[in-house]
């Protein structure tokens, strides 16, 4: 993972938004424990419409224990011009974490 979000962060325009790996320490996000682990990923096209669709109506999906490692998937969706959803980012999270971005 360290190598992919360090290979991401080199490119123009990363699509990686926040990334803590577990056994560290973020002192910028004090509610993060040393073992929490958060991937947070968004691409321009997805920021383009967060932008455009954003004020209209947006929704929350999750998964919950969906395997034997507890990470969680959260993603964000924005309801398009079509009212269809579409996923604006994903945030991969270890520990039921509070805070979202």
């Amino acid at each position: 993972m360290e190598a992919w979000v360090n290979e991401m962060n080199t490119e123009g325009n990363s699509c990686v938004l926040f990334y803590k790996p577990q056994n560290s320490i973020d002192e910028n996000f004090g509610e993060l424990q040393s073992n929490d682990f958060v991937l947070i990923v968004m691409n321009e096209t997805q920021q383009e419409l967060l932008k455009n669709f954003g004020n209209d109506c947006i929704c929350i999906d999750g998964t919950h224990v969906m395997n034997n490692y507890d990470f969680e998937l959260i993603t964000l969706l924005v309801i398009d011009d079509m009212r269809q959803g579409f996923p604006d980012f994903q945030q991969i999270r270890r520990d039921n974490l509070k805070i979202v971005f």
